[in-house]
């Protein structure tokens, strides 16, 4: 129930720089995998969903294999398991701060940061299928996978950033309402 042991301090501060340096990196390393073909870049791949798509959204990028880069596509998605870590942590904290900040939302809170977590899973296994894409094994079967890991996860993260505003601007509003209210 919401009171003492509730969240945040050093956990949501460290998880929230996380996150936002973790983004900083992402947004560098995917830089070459933002081309005509592919102009939001890794996320072409993760919405392929069928084996031709994966291997059009490919042929787009530079593969590095013929210079000392690594490929792009594979690095971006092994830093991305960095910043699952970061975002899961970060949203997690956040909805738990919510739930026992404010009490009618503590059931769906703590819910939510539950879900965070579940996002963050799914996040995991679309990397795994689109490193399998990246390695050359592209099937329909690992195009379906990756496919529908990428919606529910966005899905899930949609649903949780929308909680985090409300239940953000529910905690400011009883905050004003009671700094207020006569004594």
């Amino acid at each position: 129930m919401p009171g003492k042991n509730a969240p945040g301090g050093w956990a949501s501060l460290l998880a929230g720089i996380a996150t936002v340096f973790m983004i900083a990196v992402m947004v560098k390393s995917g830089a070459p995998l933002k081309t005509s073909v592919t102009p939001a870049g890794i996320l072409h791949l993760e919405f392929a969903y069928t084996a031709d798509q994966v291997q059009h959204v490919l042929a787009a990028w530079p593969s590095g294999q013929n210079s000392f880069l690594i490929n792009p596509a594979r690095l971006n998605t092994w830093l991305d398991f960095a910043f699952i870590l970061s975002y899961a942590i970060l949203l997690y904290q956040l909805c738990l701060w919510i739930a026992f900040n404010y009490p009618k939302l503590y059931v769906i809170g703590k819910w939510m940061a539950t879900s965070s977590l579940a996002a963050g899973a799914l996040d995991v296994l679309e990397n795994v299928g689109m490193l399998w894409s990246i390695s050359g094994s592209i099937s329909e079967t690992n195009s379906i996978f990756t496919f529908t890991c990428a919606a529910m996860k966005w899905l899930i993260v949609i649903f949780v950033l929308v909680f985090i505003l409300v239940g953000t601007i529910a905690i400011l509003v009883k905050k004003r309402i009671s700094r207020h209210r006569p004594s």
